[in-house]
């Protein structure tokens, strides 16, 4: 599943599988990877730079469908990159972790359909003090974060008094994205 990136030749990823992620490998790394294989198929004499620069060469030219932009990751707008897999924000469907899905980040929350969450809902209502019309907003604006979307231009202002639970809100929202 190695990637690499079109038009420079210092950009590769590799898929993780247990992680579901492709990582940011450097030319040096790439370069390391192809000198360890020589050496483990006993071709020490062609275990050098000059040799693995040629392969990596060669593998760009040979399997140009490999070749990604930096931009092409993470770019799935209806799709949810929960830990254990991707969730359609629109019909919550939810597939495995695949490497044809390019992401480079996924949220550290288990996506779970039937979970429920006691403890977030009497904050909301308890802590923050919100009505339901004002808890739907936050739903909503809770939703619109978990897409890279951001056709929908909206902003959310938190205005209340301190320790009413403001920064906290933030805060599970980053815990939730990654």
């Amino acid at each position: 599943y190695l990637l690499f990136e079109i038009g420079e030749d210092n950009g590769y990823w590799n898929y993780n599988e247990v992680e579901g992620i492709y990582s940011e490998l450097s030319v040096v790394t790439a370069k390391e990877w192809v000198i360890k294989l020589l050496i483990d198929e006993d071709l020490l004499a062609s275990a050098n730079e000059a040799t693995a620069k040629t392969v990596l060469s060669r593998y760009r030219a040979c399997y140009q469908e490999r070749g990604v932009a930096y931009d092409d990751f993470d770019k799935s707008i209806n799709w949810f990159h929960a830990s254990n897999g991707w969730v359609n924000i629109k019909t919550l469907d939810f597939e495995p972790q695949t490497p044809d899905r390019l992401s480079r980040r996924k949220s550290a929350v288990v996506y779970d359909k039937d979970a429920v969450c006691p403890l977030y809902d009497k904050f909301l209502d308890q802590q923050m003090q919100l009505e339901v019309d004002q808890v739907r907003v936050i739903d909503q604006f809770s939703g619109l974060l978990l897409t890279p979307d951001i056709t929908k231009q909206k902003m959310l202002v938190l205005i209340g008094k301190p320790g009413c639970g403001k920064s906290t809100l933030l805060d599970l929202w980053s815990d939730v994205l990654g």
